[in-house]
């Protein structure tokens, strides 16, 4: 029973502290700089993009092989979990989630080549402007 009571000790205890803390920051005035990088980034999502910078950087081969790779590591070590003493079902759980994972990496590194080979269609830029104000409120 004294442990039971030092737990919900331990857990108002810890409750209060952060209680106090989300309280007490709420009282410190934001910086200035705050408005400053809420100002730059309203400018810059207000900025179009040029023709150069849309289709400059065609990054998705390497990101499939990069998160297949991932993939394949993240999904042996799951089916690696197996080997740990366990009930029949869980460690068919295991092995079902890590052999999904490998076959999503799988799959993504095997279409990594395939994009290269033919790269999707161009993207269409549009010519519409933003409006300078916001919408009220």
């Amino acid at each position: 029973m004294a442990t039971l009571d030092y737990a919900v000790l331990g857990f108002y205890f810890l409750f209060m502290l952060g209680s106090a803390f989300f309280w007490l920051a709420r009282l410190v005035p934001a910086a200035s700089t705050d408005a400053v990088r809420g100002e730059a980034f309203v400018t810059k999502t207000r900025t179009p993009l040029s023709a150069e910078e849309i289709a400059g950087a065609n990054t998705d081969t390497l990101q499939f092989r990069v998160i297949g790779g991932l993939c394949l590591v993240y999904g042996g070590v799951i089916s690696l979990l197996t080997v740990f003493p366990q009930s029949g079902a869980q460690r068919l759980g295991c092995l079902f989630c890590g052999v999904t994972i490998v076959t999503i990496g799988g799959l993504l590194l095997w279409s990594a080549p395939r994009l290269t080979r033919n790269p999707p269609p161009a993207v269409i830029v549009c010519s519409r402007t933003l409006p300078d104000t916001a919408p009220p409120a």
